[in-house]
């Protein structure tokens, strides 16, 4: 080849990428949204230290959970007026993960939520000074996902206390 030959190709070449360069098409992917399909309650059986149970968790349906603290005396006093729901939301990689937290009855306790790992809790605080007496069941809390595509899960507490604190 002929030195002329060379440079106009080299000329071409480098005209080609700045041409590419400036009216190039600019890639555009996709912005997938992966909405949140389900909020799954994982909290467990636990038992004290006597082994006696404590709470006793049961998957009612797809949508409910029944927890069951079965000294609420105990858990009252152990776990300072608190008792911790723990829930995971599916799939782990949504977009918008969040979820809103609601209860028919704020007057009685109030409800933090905090993320470790995938695993959001949600801490119930009893506002009253000692534990109700008796059995009962606390007002229905709804877990929504806040991507707006309908995923929830509710959480029904039921509590056994035989005395005060």
């Amino acid at each position: 080849m002929k030195k002329p030959v060379i440079i106009v190709l080299i000329i071409v070449y480098i005209a080609s990428i700045l041409f590419v360069g400036f009216f190039g098409v600019e890639a555009h992917f996709n912005d997938v949204t992966t909405y949140v399909s389900e909020i799954v309650c994982i909290n467990q059986d636990r038992f004290d230290i006597d082994q006696k149970q404590i709470v006793s968790v049961q998957q009612t349906n797809d949508h409910l959970t029944t927890i069951k603290l079965l000294d609420l005396r105990k858990i009252y006093k152990d776990e300072n007026r608190s008792f911790k729901i723990d829930w995971k939301v599916l799939p782990t990689d949504a977009t918008n993960g969040d979820i809103r937290i609601s209860c028919d009855d704020d007057t009685r306790f109030t409800i933090d939520k905090e993320n470790s790992f995938g695993i959001v809790q949600g801490t119930i605080h009893f506002l009253g000074e000692e534990a109700p007496i008796g059995s009962g069941i606390l007002p229905l809390i709804t877990l929504r996902a806040a991507d707006g595509d309908g995923a929830y899960t509710q959480v029904k507490i039921i509590y056994q206390n035989i005395g005060g604190v």
